[in-house]
This record gives structure tokens, C-alpha cells and sequence, in this order.
């Protein structure tokens, strides 16, 4: 009985050692978000590819910032992916504006139809905001308002300032 109750003790302690267990995003603080975000190169394309981590915002799902960066030029594609997630078929957004007004280049991703639980089905469409440097740079004092617009109206959701210069300041 001593032999398992020892065993059973090392081996929790050994499993709950090994739990990689992250710590909360605190989304004021530029190096609490840099530590969330990760780079991948493919050799098979020369780029490596940055994701920053996802954002969880009501009545929209989440975001985050996502971005390629080649090796021939060294230049970067930026893009915010928004995947979204409703009832009905009424989504899938088809424009994006910034605080200003200005309308924002959006790529629709996909439509993903998700789960049905007793006559409700969930949809997913994920929807690429492509921007560039030079707009992120504008905004990583103030961060960015964004409003999307589908069938049944709008949802708006920011992008604070402490993202964008985590990001920013990973892909340099």
C-alpha cells in the first residue's frame, strides 16, 4: 500500500510538472502579449509566418493579428483574422470600416458550417482584414476601432494598442 500511495504521489507530480500552462494575456502589457505570439518558418516557401494570440470579443467570437514574411524581400503581409460565429444565415460580413470611415481591404476566408444542437446550427466565417506596415504603425498608440458590417448590421471590436506594437515589434 506505501509502494502505490508513493507511486500515485510521484507520478501527479511528475504529469502536473510536465502541464504546459499558460499564463493570462494581460492585453495592456506589449510583453505579455509578444510572449502569446508565434513565428514558423516553411522552407517549403521561403517565409516565416507570425500569429499573434486570439483576442475573445462578444457578439463577434475572436481576432488576432497575423502576418508572412518573406525572405527574398523581406517584405511583410499583415492581416487581422476575424473568425466570427452565429446562429442563422444571416452572417459573413462583407465590409469592414476603421474609426475613420475609411474602407479596409477584407478577404472573405471561408464559410464553415459548425454544430447543431437541438434545431440551433452554429457558422463559422473566418474573414482575412489585410493592412499594411505603414496603417499598423499609424495606430499603435491608439489602436484600432473596427467596424464590420453583414446582412443584419454591425459588430465593432478594438485592437488595443499594446497588441499592436507587441506585433509589430515581433515581425521587425
Amino acid at each position: 500500500m506505501k509502494i502505490a500511495k508513493c507511486f500515485f504521489t510521484w507520478f501527479f507530480f511528475i504529469v502536473a510538472g510536465c502541464q504546459s500552462i499558460n499564463s493570462p494575456i494581460d492585453w495592456n502589457d506589449t510583453q505579455s502579449i509578444a510572449a502569446q505570439i508565434s513565428s514558423t518558418r516553411d522552407e517549403s516557401r521561403p517565409l516565416i509566418t507570425y500569429e499573434g494570440p486570439a483576442y475573445d470579443v462578444k457578439d463577434i467570437g475572436r481576432y488576432l493579428i497575423r502576418a508572412w514574411k518573406y525572405d527574398k524581400d523581406n517584405s511583410v503581409t499583415y492581416q487581422i483574422y476575424v473568425r466570427d460565429h452565429y446562429s442563422d444565415d444571416s452572417g459573413f460580413y462583407g465590409s469592414a470600416y476603421d474609426s475613420d470611415g475609411n474602407k479596409l481591404n477584407t478577404v472573405p476566408i471561408s464559410r464553415e458550417d459548425g454544430s447543431c444542437i437541438t434545431g440551433t446550427c452554429w457558422y463559422y466565417t473566418p474573414l482575412g482584414i489585410n493592412m499594411e506596415h505603414d496603417y499598423f504603425k499609424k495606430f499603435k498608440d491608439t489602436g484600432i476601432s473596427v467596424t464590420l458590417l453583414d446582412k443584419t448590421g454591425e459588430n465593432i471590436f478594438f485592437i488595443p494598442p499594446a497588441y499592436i506594437k507587441a506585433f509589430l515589434g515581433k515581425v521587425s
